[in-house]
């Protein structure tokens, strides 16, 4: 796990965002995530299992990691950044790599291929964690924000004071 912070716009979303757990407090966005790569895990097995030719299981890690960098672009999307892959780079990067060694290359691109797919196995998965979070945190709900709101009142500032005539109309309850 990594201990310290990065800009959190540049780790909105991108592929090893999942390490970073220490910075992200949504509960919900990080069950995903870890179930988000434990499915991408799961493939990888499965596509090991299936080969004739059993490459060394650390160079196959690297490969779907290498194979995860792409150029994509960030959108915004229900209210979430989104980075959709364009290019596979880190799929280009191992062919020029492994492009004299042509039984090589051919072990391992569909694992270079895989951890390109695996982006959008983590977009799909980002896009859940949307309607998952607003079924368990009703945004028309004021429990969502505060946890007791039988006394709850509003303390208002000097700023404010247009507001609270407003709110005092309405016989809503203000402390000053």
């Amino acid at each position: 796990m990594l201990l310290w912070k990065w800009n959190s716009l540049y780790w909105t979303n991108h592929p090893l965002r999942g390490m970073i757990f220490l910075e992200n407090n949504n509960v919900v966005e990080v069950i995903v995530t870890i179930l988000a790569w434990c499915v991408i895990a799961w493939i990888a097995y499965r596509l090991y299992k299936g080969q004739s030719d059993k490459p060394e299981i650390w160079k196959v890690l690297v490969v779907i990691l290498v194979g995860l960098f792409s150029f994509s672009f960030n959108t915004e999307m229900f209210g979430m950044v989104m980075r959709i892959s364009i290019l596979p780079l880190g799929v280009w990067v191992l062919y020029a790599y492994f492009r004299k060694k042509n039984d090589e290359w051919q072990t391992y691109r569909p694992f270079a291929w895989f951890g390109f797919a695996a982006n959008f196995i983590l977009l799909i998965f980002t896009l859940l964690v949307v309607p998952i979070f607003f079924a368990i945190y009703p945004e028309n709900e004021p429990s969502t924000y505060l946890s007791n709101i039988d006394d709850a009142s509003l303390i208002g500032g000097d700023d404010q004071i247009e507001h609270i005539r407003y709110l005092d109309e309405l016989e809503i309850e203000t402390v000053d």
